[in-house]
């Protein structure tokens, strides 16, 4: 979240054993935090560089141009493969290069990136509910990897799903893969079935096929 002109965020690396979050308003702290895979999934990774552009000219007074490009090409080279990393800075660069006066160029980004936050919250929900048409009856789900709140902006994509169906009464029980090699299934997927009270069992990638 962003609170208090900082970003909050969840070091994923950390979990499932130990909830620490983060607080900064340093753009670089957050291009670390990418690159190091606390911050993760592609909706959140482009949400985080968002708001990491903007708080690069928080503080500044002087050199905004020069600034604004640095932190864009620095951000881009967390995860050059990441399309929605490069959909909100562009977003935001667009944003920047319409600015004949510069002064409030940090206020304005800010607003774009709570912008692409809140848009990515609302196509998650409707990801949910639309879900709901694959479900004929209380089913069992397979999982694969992890498609959470700690992937995007809001409940998740496949798991936005999962979570709808169930509280629909649709869902009767969720099989987690492990997800070999990083195990975000077995960290990440895991973590938030619990949060959410959703019984599941954790299973061996090799073990999906039966």
């Amino acid at each position: 979240k962003f609170e208090n002109e900082n970003l909050i965020f969840l070091d994923q690396t950390k979990l499932p054993l130990e909830e620490i979050y983060v607080q900064t308003d340093s753009y670089e702290r957050i291009a670390e935090a990418i690159e190091r895979l606390e911050i993760r999934g592609a909706p959140l990774i482009g949400i985080a560089a968002a708001y990491a552009l903007a708080l690069s000219l928080k503080n500044n007074k002087t050199d905004t141009e020069k600034l604004f490009h640095s932190a864009y090409n620095r951000l881009a080279r967390t995860r050059p493969t990441a399309v929605n990393l490069f959909f909100a800075l562009d977003e935001l660069k667009n944003e920047f290069e319409k600015l004949s006066d510069k002064k409030n160029a940090y206020e304005i980004l800010l607003s774009k990136a709570k912008e692409i936050h809140k848009k990515d919250e609302e196509y998650c929900l409707k990801i949910g509910r639309n879900g709901l048409a694959l479900f004929k009856q209380k089913s069992n789900v397979l999982t694969h990897c992890n498609t959470g709140k700690l992937a995007t902006g809001g409940i998740g994509t496949a798991f936005g799903i999962i979570k709808t169906a169930y509280e629909n009464g649709l869902v009767n029980h969720v099989y987690a893969d492990e997800t070999r090699p990083l195990l975000q299934g077995l960290r990440l997927t895991a973590f938030e079935l619990k949060k959410n009270g959703i019984p599941f069992t954790m299973q061996t990638d090799s073990s999906a096929a039966e």
